[in-house]
């Protein structure tokens, strides 16, 4: 029996240009696009908008959807390595702020707006704990759907009822972007074909 191989597993292609096949170069692209505290904002601001009769104008739809595809992608990403075996990078239990497990090398990160709010002490150390707890309270389908339905609603001027509340959401999607902030800081070395240190042409855009 042959098995079907998807030629965009992360569906990156209508934001990224083409197809990502490892799910830590969708954290890398992410992070090479915008910072930790952007996304952060982001997924607040559209979580606000979808549950008031205020439409989000903070930007442009399109830009909407682009970030919000990017977060799709890292939520794919995300259910993929919560499903391998996996060697993680586990930060120090004496050496827990030391900024080389939380901050990024790029010119414009900083140890403050890299600094995680959400995560637990456990899962800062071990960021795939933050995964196993996304996917513990919803399965996959049921978060790709909550959150295509918190965009549209974010653009529409009629609110929407969210269930889970804005509240719960929000911690679970943030605690999902710091750990995926935290794998890439500590796990990944190299992006599009170079090393991250020198590969700073949008730092950030």
């Amino acid at each position: 029996m042959k098995y079907k191989i998807l030629k965009d597993p992360f569906k990156t292609t209508r934001w990224q240009g083409g197809a990502v096949t490892d799910p830590r170069q969708v954290f890398a692209e992410l992070f090479l696009f915008a910072g930790l505290c952007s996304y952060r904002h982001f997924i607040k601001k559209l979580l606000q908008h979808a549950g008031s009769a205020k439409t989000y104008k903070g930007k442009p739809p399109d830009d909407v959807w682009l970030y919000a595809r990017m977060i799709r992608s890292t939520i794919i990403a995300a259910y993929a390595l919560s499903a391998i075996e996996r060697n993680p990078i586990v930060a120090e239990e004496d050496n827990l702020l030391n900024k080389k497990f939380y901050c990024s090398g790029y010119k414009s990160a900083s140890v403050w707006t890299d600094l995680p709010r959400f995560l637990s002490r456990k899962e800062y150390r071990t960021p795939y704990r933050a995964f196993a707890a996304f996917f513990k309270y919803q399965p996959l389908k049921q978060w790709l759907r909550s959150w295509h339905r918190i965009v549209k609603a974010a653009l529409s001027a009629k609110p929407t009822r969210l269930t889970p509340d804005v509240l719960t959401l929000y911690c679970y999607l943030a605690k999902l972007t710091e750990a995926a902030h935290l794998i890439d800081v500590r796990e990944t070395t190299h992006i599009d074909g170079a090393l991250k240190g020198n590969n700073n042409s949008y730092p950030y855009r």
